[in-house]
């Protein structure tokens, strides 16, 4: 394992996975913060300040049981990741179905029904005929509110 910029080697005589995490968790929680050396914009924990960190020291069996146990629960955290990633990543996509629904009346289908409302028969106009459009050269970049990106 490393610690700061330097390699350390520790040869455990506990199960390696469980000190690895144990020393994982300490370091997170900001256990070595304190006792670390500052070089050139590397902090390093020493041999002697790691080797009195005092670790809880279970029965064999019991630190298979934690590892194997905290394995499981990454496991399962990384396939929640990933589906919280599928889920981001089809985010746009899920925009532009709901507006292309809503717009093609496909969307409101049932309301309309169950509401008596017909969808109509909208005429369809050119944008120059109900805006004014204008050059991004002759834009005044200061006055421009909306931020495409954040609606979509």
């Amino acid at each position: 394992m490393t610690f700061g910029g330097f390699i350390m080697a520790i040869r455990s005589k506990i199960n390696p996975k469980y000190l690895f995490y144990f020393l994982r968790l300490q370091f997170l929680n900001g256990k070595f913060m304190g006792s670390s050396t500052q070089t050139t914009n590397i902090a390093n924990i020493n041999s002697t300040a790691l080797g009195e960190t005092e670790t809880p020291v279970p029965p064999l069996e019991e630190q298979q049981r934690i590892v194997y146990h905290i394995e499981a629960l990454f496991a399962k955290l990384d396939e929640a990741k990933e589906k919280a990633q599928e889920v981001v990543d089809g985010f746009a996509t899920r925009k532009t179905a709901i507006l292309h629904k809503e717009f093609s009346g496909e969307l409101m289908k049932k309301w309309r029904t169950e509401h008596c409302a017909s969808q109509g028969n909208y005429g369809k106009i050119p944008l120059e005929e109900l805006t004014v459009i204008t050059s991004s050269k002759r834009i005044n970049k200061r006055r421009i509110c909306t931020n495409w990106n954040s609606i979509f």
